[in-house]
């Protein structure tokens, strides 16, 4: 009889094994427990955030310098405590933010319950620190609380002994390391729908066939801005008999982009060998990023920096990545963060990194992630703008011809060769790191204001801190070479197109002056001073002084990323262009989480241990 038998989930504890909990019945209680048995391949899911969407703490050392109680150094999630640092100086947020003395900010629990106390003091403080991931999560996918009755979770806490909740195991599985509420909705739904893709009986589950949210299942892509087939049953039955397990592995965003992939790809090792060692067939993982994540995921692929665990991934998806940079990373660190238009998300990132140059630039100039933000050389050129009054453009950069540049080593190599005096290097060559980013501090278009790039004064061996910051951009652009067209051939990736989410695809400033004829070249003007929100005072020729001003964002995007100087240049199996949504809040639009969905599900697809 149907009433005969119990039918109960089998999840996954923490240390990756398959487990489940039964309470014991009295002896009257004739009916049966069923549980699955696991199926042997796993394929774990790895979400990858972006800049600033990871969670940092602070070295011991820095929290004493700053008097702080705790050493929160980033946890966005706790809005509180992030905006009561609005006021904080240059100085104090140079010492916060230092890629030196700061780390991911990660959950500690022992993944050894049969040893070690799960409720111990070390956890509880962790579990108090991640309730960004909040005690009450309900059951996900494989992650569920341990369902006992009353009298059963009494005999267990006598005797010191206690199952972990679900909460505590998406907090190992590293939810809480990163900023749920942007990324909490994408996260908890890959774990619900692609642990739920087949019923008992074989066939395709009712999450898939009839869904309350997300259809994906016999749905036109185009609905979502893509262009191909739609998903069929065939292809998640072919998936289904498989766990993916959903993980979050945050980085320090303040490091280098390839530092933080070489971590990444050590973790991603320990996760396959964890599975392997517990006798599960895990060989492959699917990466989902977001922004800058795509950087840190794309940079795993090439062997220095991932150390060959390319090999280790099926596919992945991008959202929103600026493959080769973005002209705001340029405008916040001479202008400051965006102002937030009523998104608390923004609000807290524009109070506590900065909101103006002068804020961004003692945090932006001594990391490298941030700059490998900055428009690489591959970036749309004449992206840095000047324009009259009556908005006639009277300077580009960095130039458009080659030209300047092949002269310049053409003569170089010649001179070479007779022994003579190397040649005038021209003004401008075409490379914003030359034309741009490098310039001398007089240089009024130059990135980085020399006052403001170490208010710590913290000191450096024989290295002046200016050219220190500017070495920093030079390995930050040789760092997108290394990553330049670099993809992996399944990747699937959707991006935000709206004209209605202006973004800065170029920085363009406009002068008080009609006819420029009689002030000169703009390259040949002088900074006089900057205010670090966008108004620039230069001496032009003949000592007259012009103000230039800061025009705002007028190219369609997410308001971060402009569609058509970056967002556009992915490469991938199918790319979903897309409208409605603001760059940080993404993963919570229903177009890119159905895209997510169908494109996980085509990723998994490709393995090729299914059965044809």
């Amino acid at each position: 009889m149907a009433n005969d038998r119990i039918h109960l989930k089998t999840g996954e504890e923490i240390g990756g094994r398959a487990g489940a909990t039964i309470a014991l019945t009295p002896s009257t209680d004739k009916r049966r427990v069923s549980l699955p048995v696991p199926p042997d391949w796993v394929i774990p899911i790895i979400f990858i955030p972006g800049v600033m969407g990871s969670h940092l703490r602070m070295s011991r050392k820095r929290q004493a310098e700053l008097e702080r109680n705790d050493n929160r150094a980033w946890r966005p999630d706790e809005k509180i405590d992030s905006l009561s640092r609005r006021g904080d100086s240059p100085k104090r947020r140079q010492l916060n933010f230092d890629p030196d003395e700061t780390e991911v900010d990660r959950y500690e629990i022992t993944e050894d319950a049969g040893r070690f106390d799960l409720m111990g003091e070390a956890t509880a403080n962790s579990d108090k620190r991640h309730r960004n991931v909040p005690d009450g999560l309900p059951d996900i996918g494989l992650l569920m609380s341990a369902p006992l009755p009353a009298a059963a979770e009494q005999w267990k806490a006598k005797r010191g002994r206690h199952e972990a909740t679900a909460a505590q195991k998406a907090r190992w599985r590293g939810w809480s390391e990163v900023m749920f509420e942007s990324y909490g909705t994408a996260i908890k739904l890959m774990e619900a729908r692609m642990n739920d893709l087949l019923a008992p009986t074989g066939e395709v589950s009712l999450a898939w066939k009839m869904p309350q949210s997300i259809p994906v299942l016999d749905v036109d892509p185009g609905e979502w801005g893509g262009a191909g087939k739609p998903l069929t049953e065939d292809e998640i039955r072919r998936v289904g008999n498989c766990w993916y397990p959903v993980y979050a592995m945050g980085y320090n965003w303040l490091q280098s982009n390839g530092v933080s992939a070489g971590k990444l790809a050590r973790r991603v090792d320990e996760v396959i060998a964890m599975y392997q060692s517990n006798g599960r067939r895990c060989e492959k993982v699917i990466i989902v990023t977001h922004s800058m994540g795509g950087l840190v995921a794309r940079a795993m692929l090439n062997p220095k920096y991932g150390n060959g665990i390319d090999k280790k991934i099926l596919g992945i998806y991008h959202n929103v990545q600026p493959p080769v940079g973005a002209a705001a990373a340029y405008k916040r660190v001479r202008a400051g963060f965006e102002d937030a238009k009523g998104n608390l998300v923004a609000a807290i990132e524009r109070a506590v990194i900065g909101k103006t140059g002068r804020e961004v630039t003692a945090v932006f100039a001594n990391a490298p992630g941030p700059l490998e933000l900055l428009p690489s050389a591959s970036y749309p050129r004449g992206w840095l703008r000047v324009q009259t009054s009556e908005y006639r453009q009277v300077m580009a950069l960095p130039v458009a011809s080659d030209e300047p540049l092949k002269t310049y080593v053409s003569e170089l190599q010649l001179h070479k060769k007779l022994g003579t005096a190397n040649p005038i290097a021209p003004v401008v060559m075409g490379d914003p790191l030359y034309d741009i980013y490098t310039r001398n501090s007089q240089s009024w278009w130059r990135l980085l204001n020399p006052d403001w790039v170490n208010p710590a004064e913290k000191k450096y061996n024989k290295s002046d801190p200016y050219a220190k910051a500017k070495q920093r951009i030079a390995d930050a652009q040789d760092f997108h070479k290394d990553i330049n067209d670099l993809y992996h051939p399944i990747t699937y990736a959707s991006y935000g197109a709206d004209p209605s989410q202006r973004c800065f695809g170029a920085i363009t400033y406009r002068v008080n002056a009609t006819e420029l004829s009689r002030f000169g070249d703009p390259l040949s003007w002088e900074l006089v001073s900057e205010d670090g929100e966008g108004r620039i005072v230069v001496r032009a020729e003949n000592n007259h002084t012009l103000q230039l001003r800061l025009e705002p964002p007028n190219d369609a995007g997410d308001q971060t990323v402009p569609s058509d100087a970056s967002a556009s240049r992915v490469r991938g199996t199918m790319v979903f262009r897309q409208t409605g949504y603001e760059h940080q809040n993404s993963y919570n639009d229903d177009k890119v989480l159905a895209s997510l969905l169908y494109s996980i599900v085509k990723i998994a697809n490709t393995a090729p241990w299914w059965v044809p």
